[in-house]
């Protein structure tokens, strides 16, 4: 028999219950998930061949939600669902970003945050890119900017792509009511249209 895999329809409707605040339907939706075949989602490809990136955000939005609502062990099916420590990393990073968004208590958000940490030092061998560290610099400074300045700046000093990660730390100040901070973090000497868009943030 051919077993239709559901997993993207399930992300789909328990991502819109989210949105709709049908916690029950949400929960309902995501526990259908099939944790032994998600990572198959990713295949569907975006630009240049890429993993998909929305399937990975409505996994994350999923672990996000399950954990929230007091479902840990099914959202810890989906994390680990991913064998590589990076990907479990960023999936904990942007729930942290997510319940910073939703002001949600100070201990569900630093609890996601120190589960990103944890995976970021299991990684071994890194020789590619490291998406997982601008999204935990994010988590860190959409939980506090002047608190973890020293650690978002260790995180994000070697990466490739620093203005997408110095643009999330001034939307953070921004996002916390400082707006003047938000506008004095943004990096000198850039052009126009990269002020445009910091702004914009």
């Amino acid at each position: 028999d051919t077993i239709i895999d559901l997993n993207l329809l399930y992300l789909y409707l328990g991502m819109d219950h989210q949105l709709a605040g049908k916690t029950e339907d949400m929960v309902y939706c995501y526990k259908m998930i099939n944790p032994k075949t998600l990572i198959n989602s990713l295949n569907v490809n975006e630009f240049g061949g890429n993993p998909s990136n929305q399937a990975f955000r409505m996994m994350a939005e999923a672990m996000y939600g399950l954990t929230k609502t007091g479902h840990s062990e099914e959202a810890k099916k989906i994390v680990n669902s991913f064998k590589l420590p990076m990907n479990r990393s960023s999936l904990y990073a942007y729930a942290a970003v997510s319940a910073s968004v939703e002001k949600k208590e100070g201990k569900l958000v630093q609890q996601f945050i120190d589960s990103a940490k944890i995976e970021m030092d299991r990684a071994e061998n890194v020789t590619a890119g490291q998406p997982n560290r601008p999204l935990v610099a994010y988590a860190l400074a959409m939980q506090s900017p002047e608190k973890n300045a020293a650690e978002i700046s260790r995180l994000i000093k070697n990466i490739p792509q620093k203005s997408p990660a110095f643009r999330n730390t001034c939307r953070s100040y921004a996002f916390n009511g400082k707006l003047f901070a938000a506008v004095d973090n943004i990096p000198p000497s850039i052009s126009a249209n990269d002020q445009a868009d910091f702004l914009g943030n």
